[in-house]
């Protein structure tokens, strides 16, 4: 809120907090969760459901997990657009993407430190679910991946 520099406030506008609403501020601290080192719990919440620091796309990004009784789901948030720079061996971006997450990325070297910790993290457990904010492929493989778990409709 405090937006310092240009770029933080061509971005982050007060009409955005003009409904304000009230904010929960966490540290880094945390434990250890498939090797994210700081994820934590948030207060108020069931312990299936972590904070996991991805900082670069904004200040203090993160993303979300959460256990159910399929197994883990991370939801990355904004720290990929395209799946491809963090689902294979090596980052690839569609050139548009790749123009658009220059622009409005607040810290590049954080945002590719993280994508290639979840580079690592998705080849090592394709047991966790992982996707992104603005990719509707990777929600319509979720929503379809759900349906074919849920009995069918008497």
């Amino acid at each position: 809120m405090a937006r310092r520099g240009v770029r933080a406030k061509g971005r982050y506008r007060p009409l955005m907090w003009a409904h304000q609403p009230e904010f929960n501020t966490y540290s880094e601290e945390g434990e250890p969760w498939f090797g994210f080192e700081a994820v934590r719990d948030l207060e108020g919440l069931p312990p299936e459901i972590l904070l996991v620091p991805l900082f670069g796309h904004t200040f203090g990004h993160c993303g979300v997990a959460v256990r159910g009784a399929e197994g883990w789901l991370l939801h990355a948030g904004d720290s990929y657009f395209d799946p491809r720079e963090v689902k294979g061996p090596v980052w690839q971006c569609a050139p548009v993407v790749r123009l658009f997450q220059m622009v409005v990325t607040m810290d590049t070297r954080a945002r590719f430190y993280n994508q290639a910790r979840l580079r690592s993290f998705t080849a090592a457990h394709p047991e966790v679910r992982v996707f992104c904010a603005h990719n509707p492929w990777e929600l319509e493989d979720c929503q379809a991946a759900r349906a074919e778990r849920l009995p069918a409709a008497a």
